[in-house]
């Protein structure tokens, strides 16, 4: 896990992987959030997730293969095939980390005349929160290390709200 520094406001990014039993591997966890008072705690205000060794990447108009393809193995990919029906490729790198996307983005970044757009391949977002005033300071069901506490030691209440609220009834 790994916590970003606040902005002008107070936001910071909270960012952790999620090992996954899925054929993607890691997913990469993204929060945006607030500290939360009177309470020690945090609001959470934004949650994205990302598998965590890809990005989806559409190249310049009139690109050449060849030149967009070198652009990927610069960024570190080792694998990319073209999404059928789209502009856009699935880009694949190995051993993913919480640096892999970030990276990679900033390289292709700057090869603006060959690739046109790069983000992370996203799984949704959720953040349904409970509106409960007091729920940042029930450290068992949200874990921020407020009251000293340990970040992440709790029932991960936050993920199963967000996958029970999505589920059909």
């Amino acid at each position: 896990m790994r916590t970003g520094l606040a902005d002008e406001h107070g936001v910071f990014l909270r960012e952790w992987l999620l090992q996954s039993g899925e054929n993607y591997g890691p997913i990469r966890v993204e929060n945006r959030c607030k500290p939360a008072q009177p309470v020690n705690g945090e609001t959470v205000l934004k949650r994205e997730a990302f598998v965590a060794g890809e990005i989806i990447v559409k190249p310049g108009d009139g690109v050449a293969r060849d030149d967009f393809t070198a652009a990927l193995t610069q960024a570190g990919a080792v694998s990319w095939r073209s999404i059928f029906g789209s502009a856009y490729w699935l880009v694949r790198f190995p051993s993913p980390d919480l640096d892999t996307k970030p990276q990679a983005l900033a390289v292709l970044a700057r090869s603006a005349e060959t690739v046109a757009a790069a983000e992370g391949n996203g799984l949704g977002a959720g953040c349904l929160v409970p509106d409960d005033p007091r729920f940042s300071a029930q450290y068992s069901m949200q874990n921020t290390g407020q009251n000293g506490g340990l970040p992440g030691a709790d029932v991960r209440l936050v993920q199963a709200w967000d996958i029970a609220a999505r589920a059909p009834t």
